[in-house]
């Protein structure tokens, strides 16, 4: 393997670096930014994802007392760490999450590794601003593109470890939203586990009703509906981590 590096003068740098990164391997390579997000991922040239990144949103109090939706957006003024050593690439990323009006409500601080046939993500979240929320108000999203997977087959398993499996349709027909602890997808030339680990829910979506060239996986915090959305006071701390897997089926499978 031979890493390529982002920026020109990089065969000038030490070995952590503070800029956007690709990781190379005979298996899953990518290339990240600065503030982390993911904008490809692929297993020996073949796409497994599309731009996949960190997510926020929330719901907050006007001063007339009237109550407004908003989405929350990864800053650019984040930075990045990164280190590489036996064939292996860390990366830590850390920044804030603002709205629209470039209100900062919370930091974000994200740790990856990246090896030949497995990633590891972990992620910390403090919020910095007060808001009102019915469930978790941050998560990762992975798009994996349409034409990847449809008619290809998906195994689901449940938090109580109960297995479904089945094949997507090559045309949308309903809508399928699971949470899950672990999600297989077969894609044509490999199947990868989408496993979530210390606090973390795996949701599949079929939502190309409106996303026309994409599946969803969103990977959060547990976390319970409330009817009547809750107040998050500044300084909460969400907390989850989530593996990509190379999985190779045994005979019997």
């Amino acid at each position: 393997m031979r890493p390529v590096f982002c920026c020109m003068l990089s065969v000038c740098l030490p070995l952590f670096v503070f800029c956007a990164e690709t990781y190379q391997s005979n298996g899953f390579c990518a290339a990240v930014s600065v503030q982390g997000v993911w904008e490809a991922l692929t297993w020996k040239a073949h796409s497994l994802l599309e731009r996949s990144s960190l997510h926020g949103s929330c719901i907050l109090m006007e001063e007339n007392g009237k109550k407004r939706k908003s989405k929350l957006f990864m800053d650019r003024n984040s930075h990045s760490k990164i280190h590489k050593e036996n064939n292996q690439m860390s990366v830590r990323t850390w920044g804030c999450l603002k709205t629209p009006e470039n209100l900062e409500l919370a930091r974000y601080e994200i740790e990856s590794v990246f090896s030949q046939e497995a990633i590891f993500v972990k992620n910390r979240i403090v919020t910095s601003h007060e808001f009102l929320s019915h469930s978790y108000p941050f998560w990762w999203e992975l798009r994996i593109p349409e034409n990847r997977m449809r008619g290809r087959g998906v195994r689901m398993i449940s938090a109580n470890g109960l297995v479904n499996d089945r094949l997507l349709p090559e045309t949308f027909e309903k809508r399928i939203k699971i949470s899950l602890k672990s999600l297989f997808l077969a894609y044509p030339e490999i199947v990868i586990q989408f496993q979530g680990r210390d606090n973390a829910t795996v949701r599949f979506e079929d939502n190309r009703n409106w996303a026309k060239n994409v599946f969803h996986i969103m990977i959060h915090p547990k976390s319970m509906w409330y009817n009547t959305a809750r107040k998050i006071p500044a300084g909460t701390v969400w907390e989850w981590s989530f593996t990509l897997t190379v999985y190779i089926p045994s005979e019997e499978s």
